[in-house]
């Protein structure tokens, strides 16, 4: 077992890094689609907030969502140009389109394959709608 303190230093600096790279795509795209405070604060606190049950619904051990281990969530770096761009294009709906347009391809590519793949393309679909 690794000593403590660099443990704990370790963890509070995974932490941190995921809650910034969390907040990363939020905030861009909050501030893309000129949303006022109130509308930011709400749509910031809805990120972290799906950000936290994605990762508790994944510590559920389980066959349809959970794995049983803990990963949190964190934003894709190469989608914050993106989703910056529709922002300021068509707002905040185009953004959440352009989400669950993107599971499409997965979810074709999943129903045709195994018992496994539906059910990737699946959960992929609940994490882009959420």
């Amino acid at each position: 077992m690794p000593p403590k303190a660099p443990l704990i230093l370790s963890s509070l600096q995974h932490a941190l890094l995921v809650l910034s790279l969390g907040m990363a795509l939020p905030v861009a795209v909050e501030r893309a689609a000129g949303l006022d405070l109130a509308h930011s604060a709400s749509y910031l606190a809805a990120a972290l907030f799906c950000m936290g049950v994605t990762a508790i619904l994944q510590t559920i051990p389980g066959k349809v969502i959970g794995s049983g281990c803990q990963s949190l969530s964190t934003t894709d770096s190469a989608a914050i140009c993106a989703c910056v761009l529709a922002a300021e294009t068509g707002g905040i709906p185009l953004v959440l389109g352009m989400n669950i347009g993107a599971c499409v391809p997965v979810l074709i590519a999943g129903f045709s394959a195994n018992k496994n793949g539906k059910r990737t393309g699946l959960v992929y679909l609940y994490f882009n709608v959420l």
